[in-house]
């Protein structure tokens, strides 16, 4: 009997987020109105992230995963359509000793810093096997190479983020979302950290949103409990300079949808209400559209704050002290 409930709440559950990604599909591609995101993906092993996997025919990928073993993996989930570079970026062009690791998402042109990773379960990951040299390219030389613009950079290459962001200086002011990993120790050494690569982020031009991921380790497991290690960060272009921009005829209404797209995406339905909010006010957008796109997000965020609830409900459960401190609940919604 509780074997047959289990895959009763199973089927009604996946039956319920079906039905939210198509939902969730069809509002990214109203506000968008026939465009593209279009998306490069450093580090790009595995395949897409299960946050954009739900919108992939509103977005064009172009991938850099230049280890062989995980190359031809993407060629594969992606198809000869799909643009995939087979170098590694870095802060200048010419050529660089890669890593290569037991488990191909551990490799890097850092070497892991067995010191810290032995301390924690399954560090085996990290041994090199061999090294190879790749030829290197920058950032704003492969947009240059292949005549296009970003609208978003997600780079998860094991300690080297931040060389790579230093290539695309030039690029960065059309960017208008970046999802980094940061770590927080050394897991490669030499490699730079967190509070760098925030720092390189302020200076050229994008707010801190949020982590949308946060990994911690444990000596003896991985439970999502124990000590932050590393993190997934998200900076954004400030959503009221776009919009004061779209007003001055800097740049093009299709950049601030653009920008509410991947609020929305995030589920940062306040800020996505908010572009759009002000861009009615300035009679940016037709009255029509904007509004059909509100009542869309606003369903959305409604649903949001009712999870939130619930969260907020369990957590009072398991810990008093989230009755003082509501803003950091035990249970983490990872959004």
């Amino acid at each position: 009997m509780k074997r047959m409930l289990n895959q009763f709440v199973d089927r009604v559950l996946a039956r319920i987020h079906f039905r939210s990604r198509r939902h969730s599909s069809r509002t990214v591609k109203l506000i968008l109105a026939g465009q593209s995101l279009k998306y490069l993906d450093i580090g790009a092993a595995g395949g897409e992230q299960s946050r954009w996997k739900h919108y992939s025919d509103s977005i064009d990928y172009v991938l850099v995963e230049p280890d062989e073993r995980s190359r031809y993996e993407l060629y594969e989930l992606f198809g000869p359509s799909t643009l995939i570079v087979d170098k590694a970026l870095w802060s200048e062009t010419g050529s660089t000793q890669m890593n290569l690791c037991s488990d191909p998402k551990q490799s890097s042109v850092y070497k892991p810093n067995m010191d810290l990773l032995s301390k924690y379960q399954l560090s085996e990951r990290y041994t090199i096997n061999s090294n190879m040299i790749v030829e290197c390219s920058t950032i704003d030389e492969l947009l240059s190479e292949f005549n296009f613009s970003l609208d978003f950079i997600k780079l998860d290459i094991q300690g080297a983020e931040l060389k790579v962001l230093s290539g695309g200086q030039q690029s960065l002011p059309s960017v208008l979302g970046v999802e980094v990993e940061v770590e927080f120790s050394s897991q490669y050494i030499d490699q730079p950290l967190a509070d760098e690569v925030f720092l390189f982020m302020r200076n050229n031009g994008f707010e801190f949103l949020d982590f949308v991921h946060i990994n911690r380790w444990e000596r003896t497991a991985y439970s999502g409990l124990g000590q932050a290690m590393f993190a997934d960060a998200v900076f954004i272009q400030s959503p009221d300079i776009t919009v004061r921009q779209v007003s001055k005829g800097m740049i093009p209404l299709n950049k601030a949808m653009k920008l509410i797209a991947i609020l929305y995406i995030y589920r940062r339905y306040d800020l996505a209400l908010h572009m759009l909010h002000s861009l009615l006010f300035l009679e940016l957008i037709d009255n029509k559209l904007g509004k059909q796109i509100e009542t869309h997000i606003s369903r959305k965020r409604n649903k949001l704050k009712r999870i939130q609830k619930i969260i907020l409900f369990a957590n009072r459960l398991l810990d008093e002290n989230s009755r003082k401190e509501p803003s950091f609940p035990s249970i983490h919604l990872q959004i």
